[in-house]
């Protein structure tokens, strides 16, 4: 009967780890990386980190660009997106990624 209990409380202890360990830290960022602007719209109207970055250091920024996506990058720049946030593997701020949206600095020169 203890056996039956113990198995019972460690399958729920589990089930609420793994419920907790999915849940992002980096909403905006999954949005953005999926080119989801609407989502992000929602997410930054909800008080959402604009800024929040990937382990990597990729932030929302760094996706539209990467996406070269104007709309997304348009949404994010006025919500306070940090445009000189640098990535933790390179260095790379979001405008020196090459995109392909003109204003957002489509080059390979630092």
């Amino acid at each position: 009967m203890k056996t039956i209990r113990l198995t019972a409380v460690l399958a729920v202890v589990l089930g609420l780890s793994v419920t907790l360990m999915a849940q992002s830290t980096t909403p905006v960022a999954d949005a953005a990386r999926r080119g989801d602007t609407a989502a992000v719209k929602t997410l930054l109207k909800g008080g959402a980190d604009v800024n929040a970055s990937h382990p990597d250091g990729m932030t929302p920024m760094h996706w539209a660009a990467e996406r070269g996506d104007a709309t997304l990058a348009a949404a994010l720049i006025p919500a306070g997106a940090n445009l000189t946030a640098v990535t933790r593997l390179g260095g790379y701020t979001p405008l020196w990624r090459p995109s392909p949206i003109p204003w957002l600095g489509a080059s390979w020169s630092r």
